[in-house]
């Protein structure tokens, strides 16, 4: 027995362990019904919210699928467009070169044309020698390459021996200057070009300006065996221009 003070009295309890036992047993039996319960309602309402999500999940699984694909598929489209621009660009640049070589040849030829129309013109329309084709192009820094023929008549044709060579005239340090052949070629011991035809010949030479030179014109001169001195003087600019 056991006593309890409250205030200054006294309460006597008797102890009975089989009640505190089944006080302990009724709480664990409450326990489990509870928790039994907890299952109960977890089991009867999770399945469907459950099944909900898997639903969704599966949806936005198919979706995903879905973009990748189309993905792929614009992506496949893109390289198949990028290829056929660059053949595409490709063909452009070679037919782009076609024309060139051909414009050329036609160039070419129409300059051929125009060489040999003069050279059997009558002979009122042009008496003795004369240049024809000259062509200047650039060879890098103060080099230069030219091309031309000395041809005449056909009408007048008749052997012709001779020399020729080139002189360039322009400026330098602001005066006047003509540039002789032996300058051109860098070369003190330069001798002229000699010819021997009867109807043309034709040239190719290098020449190379000092530093500094500012070119206006290029002159040929030739001197035929027997004959005077001659020449014929062309814009440098216009030369450049069409080459």
């Amino acid at each position: 027995m056991r006593r309890f003070g409250i205030g200054h009295g006294w309460i006597l309890q008797r102890h009975d362990p089989r009640r505190r036992l089944l006080i302990r047993g009724g709480l664990l039996l409450l326990w489990l019904f509870t928790l039994y319960l907890g299952v109960e309602a977890g089991r009867r309402w999770w399945p469907a919210e459950g099944g909900d999500v898997q639903e969704e999940l599966r949806r936005l699984r198919a979706q995903v699928a879905e973009r990748d694909e189309r993905i792929d598929r614009l992506e496949s489209r893109l390289r198949l467009a990028e290829r056929g621009e660059e053949i595409a660009r490709g063909a452009v640049a070679r037919l782009q070169g076609l024309l060139a070589e051909r414009e050329g040849e036609v160039a070419g030829l129409r300059a051929d044309l125009a060489f040999f129309e003069r050279l059997t013109a009558p002979e009122g329309e042009r008496r003795g020698m004369a240049i024809h084709g000259l062509v200047l192009r650039p060879r890098g820094g103060d080099r230069f390459q030219v091309r031309f023929a000395l041809a005449q008549n056909l009408e007048t044709a008749r052997a012709v021996r001779g020399r020729v060579w080139l002189e360039v005239e322009g400026m330098t340090e602001q005066q006047r200057r003509r540039l002789g052949w032996a300058v051109l070629r860098r070369d003190p011991n330069a001798s002229p070009l000699p010819y021997a035809f009867r109807y043309f010949q034709q040239f190719e030479e290098d020449i190379v300006l000092p530093p500094r030179f500012l070119p206006l014109r290029l002159i040929v001169r030739w001197s035929p065996e027997g004959g005077r001195e001659a020449e014929e003087s062309f814009a440098w600019e216009k030369l450049l221009q069409s080459s």
